[in-house]
């Protein structure tokens, strides 16, 4: 049994073994009866993992664990982490204060722990620790730390436990006459050393114990009222099959997926433009644009309209009202509001689980033959779209909706938007083949026979008539085909003007020199010139204060990371060309997760250039999600400390300052600190949605290079439990942790504060799809990507151009240099905007 007071990383300690955890969020719990019969059901230890308690005497952050640890009869184990260890302190008698030296650093200490080296290292968070110089009688230390790495080396464990010297920070505490014990640092973080030998060692003293007092026993299933207090999935299978007996009536569909000929390749912009835009489309067009290859991460890319006759439709959704819109691509449009507690995430989940029902199967169409071959890619229709971050007051358990956020002037913000998309054109970069596909009613139902499952959710019939879809797929491949023949042609012409360009005395082309000139410490000047054409939702003295503030309420022991944003906002002319901006943007700032969303129907632009991949679950099972954290620009212009020759020493000197940036970033506490704690919180998200032991972190705080910065980004992956389908696993991780800081409840709450609470809107948040699958069984519950909405800009009504940015604050932080990354993230989407307002073109000029 975990009792956690917050959604951290209990699992974390208990994931690796077989048996299961029942997990009970006890934030806002009392002690009573309850506690009775939670320890008089079980044999398993109760952990107490109080990784976000404000304050161990606050009765509202340590709820019944402070009462749980007066009881003079202690019945089973008790393990304390962090804040749950400084709780047993100070219901000793010990008193708890700040340190000096901040937390988010990796310490080293000394231990007698069973089967682990005398030093190794670990990973403490907190800035509260027990006072070693008043420690209670009945309290002993076990593991310690000092505040450099020499007096470490100077202290020996001996002459702590003979009394002769007493460490600086004690790290580990054990109860001499009950079975409690206190761990200061994080066991189950990723980088600190033993931590599952630590978790298995208070396994292996929870069994002792219960043998020598003879209540080991056989534990039966946990009875169904403790499982509904869980907060995390159980082994118990919620899943909502429905049999697909003879009793299942509604209609099917299958999915048409066409690989085109090889000699059918176009450009996926000129796609876009001359045939996706092309198409007279109600609801909008959507494009998830893989804009940055080679990237690995950058293969596939799909596109969309929603003709009327695809039968597509579009959703919105506002949390404060609980209004739901659907609009059809006939023009008919449906409102509700969700009631009984139901959300837009349970709304979301019925919805793609009933047509993961009717899809009966996927048909592969190659060189015009049907066959039965793998399909390269895991996507097959479904939903495309954003949930924003607002849709956290649905996704986070204990989130509590603030009165400040209850004005009338946001109630009706869409936190929400889909496109349900009945058609596709999809490309894979690295084969150089282009497939089409779409989702057809299977011929025995016309459109005419409702689809009755479907029209109880929705409202309505979609999809392809056979006869709609075979029409709409010839006249796309021909569309193609003449595309083909026409980029052909201007290729011709490109080579040839190539051919005749002027070359420079260094044989370059001759605007290499004007590209190099007037660049020396350009950066600075040209971000406060830029950044001036916009107006920041919070100015920076505000913005410092709140950076303040933020650091402030980490010393505090409130939080250990807090992703602080704010957004700046420009009007443009009325935008009725919202392509030839996306252009400049997916050119000038390339991302593996690029996109452009066009809501017609709430007249919303989405146009994002995202480097970072939130969350994607393939149709077989498997979860990766890739945070970054830690960032900084790519050296740019002229770093010539002489007179520069405005080529090769130019570029030499460019290289250097660049090669000790990332060696810069590579090394940075501050930084890696921030990528770290993400990554703990990540991991912990992950163990609620992935089978036991099956969450890993193949890659730790790797480098990897964008246009404008480098950046730490960390991989980690697992194997989603059965019971829990795509949408139940984005809405357990939602929002981003990367956007919120750790741990993730409490920082949102503090977040909510900091910035004044006004809405983030869909920066922050994630995009993408959420897929069908195939109709097979392995297949069934279909799969998802997202990623998350940064470097991004988003416009309403036409005119009103907003980009977020932000940053993660720790207590290490140095405000004007945290101000610094917020301009200079800003600064991948600006010139973008600011090359479309002043007319630049994005086509190259040729002659004649």
């Amino acid at each position: 049994m975990s009792a956690d007071n917050d959604n951290n990383a209990t699992e974390k300690c208990f994931h690796a073994t077989t048996e299961n955890v029942i997990k009970t969020r006890i934030y806002q719990c009392r002690f009573g009866t309850t506690l009775i019969a939670l320890t008089g059901i079980t044999s398993k230890p109760i952990s107490f993992h109080t990784l976000t308690m404000l304050s161990y005497h606050r009765d509202q952050d340590f709820g019944i664990c402070g009462k749980l640890l007066e009881l003079e009869d202690c019945s089973v184990p008790v393990l304390g982490v962090c804040l749950g260890h400084q709780g047993i302190g100070a219901a000793s008698g010990a008193k708890v204060f700040f340190f000096e030296i901040p937390h988010n650093d990796i310490s080293k200490e000394d231990s007698l722990f069973f089967g682990i080296p005398e030093a190794f290292y670990g990973v403490r968070y907190h800035s509260l620790v027990v006072d070693h110089r008043h420690l209670p009688s009945d309290l002993m230390i076990t593991a310690w730390c000092c505040s450099n790495e020499e007096e470490n080396n100077n202290f020996s464990s001996s002459e702590v436990n003979n009394g002769a010297t007493t460490p600086h920070m004690i790290m580990g505490l054990q109860h001499k006459y009950k079975p409690i014990y206190g761990v200061q640092f994080h066991p189950e973080s990723i980088c600190t050393e033993y931590g599952h030998q630590i978790s298995k060692n208070f396994q292996k003293i929870t069994c002792s114990f219960l043998k020598k007092h003879g209540r080991f026993f056989q534990r039966h299933e946990f009875p169904s009222h403790i499982q509904d207090i869980s907060i995390i999935s159980t082994s118990i299978s919620r899943s909502r099959e429905i049999s697909s007996s003879s009793s299942w009536t509604s209609p099917r569909y299958h999915i048409v997926l066409k690989r085109l000929d090889k000699n059918i390749w176009i450009d996926s912009e000129k796609v876009f433009e001359n045939v996706v835009s092309a198409d007279p489309s109600l609801l909008g067009t959507w494009w998830l644009d893989s804009a940055r290859r080679p990237d690995p991460q950058s293969r596939f890319s799909f596109m969309g309209s929603t003709p009327s006759e695809a039968n597509a439709f579009s959703t919105f959704y506002a949390t404060l009202p609980k209004r739901l819109q659907i609009t059809c691509s006939n023009g008919i449009v449906m409102s509700k509001v969700l009631t009984g507690g139901q959300t837009f995430w349970d709304w979301m989940s019925e919805t793609m689980d009933l047509f993961n029902k009717c899809v009966t199967r996927v048909n592969v169409i190659i060189d015009d033959d049907s066959i039965d071959q793998q399909v390269p890619f895991d996507f097959r229709l479904g939903m495309i779209g954003y949930f924003g971050y607002e849709m956290k007051r649905e996704s986070l358990s204990g989130y509590v909706i603030p009165q400040e956020q209850q004005k009338k002037n946001i109630c009706s913000q869409v936190d929400a938007a889909f496109i349900f998309a009945t058609q596709a054109i999809v490309f894979d970069h690295l084969e150089k083949r282009i497939w089409l596909a779409g989702l057809i009613r299977e011929k025995e139902y016309s459109v005419n026979n409702v689809f009755e499952d479907i029209k109880d959710v929705l409202g309505i019939t979609t999809g392809f008539s056979p006869r709609d879809f075979a029409a709409w797929i010839k006249a796309t491949e021909n569309r193609l085909l003449c595309l083909t023949k026409r980029q052909f042609d201007d290729n011709v012409m490109q080579m040839n003007f190539n051919s005749h360009r002027c070359k420079n005395s260094n044989g370059q082309s001759s605007d290499y020199t004007e590209n190099k000139s007037d660049k020396k410490h350009m950066g600075k000047h040209s971000l406060e010139s830029q950044i001036s054409s916009f107006t920041p939702d919070r100015d920076y003295p505000s913005y410092i204060n709140a950076i303040e503030q933020a650091r402030s309420f980490i010393h505090d022991g409130q939080s250990y990371e807090i992703c602080l944003t704010t957004q700046i906002r420009t009007t443009l002319n009325r935008l009725d060309d919202v392509l030839e901006l996306y252009k400049h943007l997916r050119r000038k700032n390339p991302a593996p997760f690029s996109a452009l969303f066009d809501f017609a129907v709430e007249d919303l632009v989405i146009l994002s250039s995202s480097p970072e991949k939130f969350i994607e679950i393939s149709c077989d099972g498997r979860v990766e999600m890739k945070p970054i954290k830690g960032t900084v620009a790519v050296a740019s212009g002229c770093f010539c400390v002489e007179r520069c020759d405005g080529g090769e020493q130019c570029e030499l000197n460019r290289k250097k300052e660049d090669r000790k940036r990332v060696e810069s970033l590579e090394c940075s506490v501050k930084e890696r600190a921030e990528n770290l704690m993400i990554v703990d919180l990540i991991r912990h998200d992950l163990v609620h949605i992935c089978l036991p032991g099956t969450v890993r972190v193949p890659l730790l705080m790797k480098i990897e290079t964008y246009e404008t910065m480098h950046q730490l980004v960390t991989t980690v992956n697992g194997s989603l439990k059965s019971d829990i389908d795509c949408v139940e696993a984005v809405r357990k991780c939602f929002p981003p942790g990367s956007m919120t800081g750790a741990p993730k409840l409490r920082s949102v709450q503090l977040l909510d504060d900091l910035e004044n609470h006004l809405p983030r809107g869909v920066y922050s948040g994630c995009l993408g799809y959420l897929s069908m699958g195939d109709g097979t069984k392995a297949r069934k519950k279909g799969s998802a990507m997202f990623s998350v909405v940064i470097r991004t800009a988003v416009i309403g009504n036409g005119t009103d151009l907003s980009i977020g940015a932000g940053g993660a604050i720790t207590f290490l932080s140095n405000a004007n240099e945290e101000w610094r990354e917020v301009m200079l993230k800003a600064q991948s989407v600006i010139p973008s905007v600011l090359a479309f307002i002043n007319g630049t073109q994005t086509t190259t000029t040729t002659s004649s």
